[in-house]
Order: structure tokens, then sequence, then C-alpha cells
């Protein structure tokens, strides 16, 4: 969220400029306002940067994957029990789908997090070669 923020000042920042220049609006409204707005977009970029990071953990066992589906719903599959793997890329973030042979909602697993590197080696090391799963990861 912080490169977002941080487009988003530089824009405030260049618009507030560009109004100030051509005599539109005095500069102290602006910058107040602005202020406020970047304050509440920080806030907000906070609050969803931890709801993301409750709604989606994944805790992985010796012989299954506990995650969310997109519903938010908890649900664990066994590794045995997965038909296939899926990426996605959903407006810049990317996921991992986890189908079970079962046929209900698929597991969302994030692949936008901070150890990410540690955490596909984990993958790796609990399925086989030939796992769909281990076929999907980057």
């Amino acid at each position: 969220f912080a490169p977002i923020f941080l487009f988003g000042a530089a824009v405030g920042a260049g618009f507030t400029l560009a109004l100030q220049s051509m005599g539109q609006v005095a500069y102290g409204v602006i910058s107040y306002t602005f202020l406020q707005l970047l304050s509440i977009i920080y806030l907000w970029a906070v609050v969803v940067a931890y709801m993301v990071a409750k709604v989606f953990a994944v805790k992985l066992t010796g012989n299954a994957i506990e995650a969310r589906t997109f519903w938010g719903m908890a649900r664990t599959i066994e590794w045995a029990a997965v038909s296939d793997a899926r990426p996605l890329n959903l407006i810049g973030f990317r996921f991992l789908r986890i189908y079970a042979e079962d046929g209900k909602a698929p597991l969302w697993i994030p692949l936008f997090m901070k150890k990410k590197g540690e955490f596909l080696a984990a993958i790796r090391s609990q399925v086989t070669v030939d796992h769909p799963v281990r076929d999907a990861l980057p």
C-alpha cells in the first residue's frame, strides 16, 4: 500500500501546486484539505493491510493446507485431495487458487507476502514433484 499512498501524495501535491499557480484556490485551504485526505488514505491503507493479512492467513500442516475461499470461509484441503491449482493475477495481486476433488470453492492463497520465498519452499517441501500445486507455483 505504500506505493499507492506515495503515488496519491505526489498526484495530490501536483494538483495542489497547479491550482495555486492558476490562482484558483488559496494554498492554505487546499493544502489543509489535502493533508486531511492523505491522513484518511493512510489510515485506510493500514486498516485494509491488516484485514488482508487476517483474512488471507495460510496454515501449512504435514498433510493439508488451511486457508480461506474467495468469500472468506475457512477451509482445509488435504494435499492428496488437491485436483488442480491455478495462478491468478488480480489487479497486480498474485494468488494461487487450489481446487479440491470435492468441487467446493477453491482456496485463495496470496502470493504477495513478505517472506514469499520461505513460504513457497515450505509448500514445495510438503508436496511431491508431480503435484498440481508444485506445477502452478511461480
